[in-house]
């Protein structure tokens, strides 16, 4: 079986002896069953990196977007209406700032978060990087602990392939209220709802986020609501 979107459900592999190998055109696995990942007598191939060099320019553009305001500008300049707040000295309620003078965390250093460091690099930006993997570590950038990479960062970058909850309740606590997050990697990365509340009571100043617990996005869900929230997903509807 040759697979990219269409799911691969239990019922496939049942009494299904002939199937030898499912090669899938997607860089993870996650629409293949449990049940074939736990197949000793399938051989699965997928396709690792294949997506990677558009996730990174995303996320550098929604670094460029957040710390200038892009979005908000242009929507303000399409109604006829010239702003003459131009930062938060002048009452502008956001901080607009460049990547040169910005302290970026990566989480996570994989194919993606390689290739965002690496652009980051030529931006002069500040990087710090968490990963466990310590053979993943080089001298070319400074890795650091989860804990001190939230605390210093202006915008936290999430790449982790794990879905443990990486930024929850008792890491917000260590965010600058001045924080972006961007999350493009897993949806169980983080918690939404901290990050929602976290938002609307001015605790950091927003996000941009490409991946969700229920996709297709919800029409009602508060994302939509909130003007420092970009959201965006390129994820196909549910067959």
């Amino acid at each position: 079986i040759i697979v990219h979107f269409a799911p691969l459900k239990k019922d496939i592999f049942i009494n299904n002896n002939n199937l030898e190998i499912i090669a899938s055109l997607r860089s993870g696995l996650d629409n293949i069953s449990r049940e074939a990942k736990d197949s000793s007598n399938l051989k699965i191939i997928n396709n690792p990196g294949r997506n990677a060099n558009a996730v990174a320019e995303y996320t550098i553009a929604m670094m460029l977007n957040l710390t200038r305001q892009l979005y908000y500008f242009m929507d303000v300049t399409k109604k006829q209406n010239w702003p003459k707040k131009t930062s938060q000295k002048w009452g502008l309620e956001f901080k607009i700032g460049e990547l040169k003078s910005s302290t970026i965390g990566i989480v996570g250093f994989g194919v993606i978060g390689k290739k965002v460091a690496n652009i980051l690099k030529a931006f002069g930006a500040n990087i710090l990087i968490f990963e466990p993997n310590k053979s993943k570590h080089n001298r070319k950038f400074k890795f650091t602990s989860l804990k001190e990479l939230l605390i210093k960062s202006d915008i936290i970058s999430l790449h982790a392939k794990n879905d443990a909850e990486i930024i929850n309740k008792n890491n917000f606590k260590f965010l600058k209220k001045n924080a972006y997050i961007i999350n493009s990697s897993r949806a169980k990365l983080i918690d939404e709802n901290i990050l929602i509340k976290s938002i609307k009571n001015r605790k950091i100043y927003g996000a941009a986020i490409d991946v969700f617990k229920k996709e297709p996005i919800p029409k009602t869900h508060e994302y939509k609501k909130m003007k420092n929230v970009w959201w965006s997903s390129d994820k196909l509807k549910k067959m």
